[in-house]
């Protein structure tokens, strides 16, 4: 029983481990179309934008390895949304099922880095009054001109 528990937990421990894609990233269909290799669907062109030539595109290391095993994603230096980065036009050609994957794959990291960095604060909220010197604490009226909002 042990052995097949021990056997159980590798199995699910490998299955969640994505490797580097090996292999080409295209195929041809029969019909002549191009294929994501890994997916095999089509693959689609769509009109988008690159970054500018004198923008640096330096994503995350963890980005890297998260593409790796999605060969026909959509290149860091590419978007399909302008942007002030990214405003050159260009064609983009990409897998939709390795561009769907690698996104919900970055989204789950993203927000494991989100909290392992989110910085919680050690003071107590306590309410202090205002300076003594802090102008906001008058208030006028039409009337009466300056008074005491206290």
């Amino acid at each position: 029983m042990r052995a097949w528990r021990l056997n159980l937990v590798v199995l699910v421990c490998l299955s969640a481990c994505s490797t580097d894609w090996r292999g080409p990233a295209v195929l041809r269909s029969a019909s002549g179309r191009r294929i994501c290799a890994k997916h095999h669907v089509p693959l689609i062109t769509v009109r988008g934008f690159e970054a500018t030539s004198d923008t640096l595109v330096d994503p995350y290391e963890a980005w890297f390895q998260i593409a790796a095993p999605y060969p026909n994603h959509i290149p860091e230096y590419q978007s399909l949304q302008r942007d002030r980065d990214f405003s050159e036009p260009t064609m983009i050609t990409y897998c939709p099922k390795c561009q769907h994957e690698l996104d919900a794959r970055w989204h789950e990291v993203d927000e494991r880095m989100k909290a392992r960095y989110r910085k919680r604060s050690n003071q107590t909220m306590k309410p202090t009054a205002p300076l003594r010197c802090n102008f906001s604490v008058f208030a006028t009226t039409p009337c009466r001109g300056l008074s005491f909002s206290r």
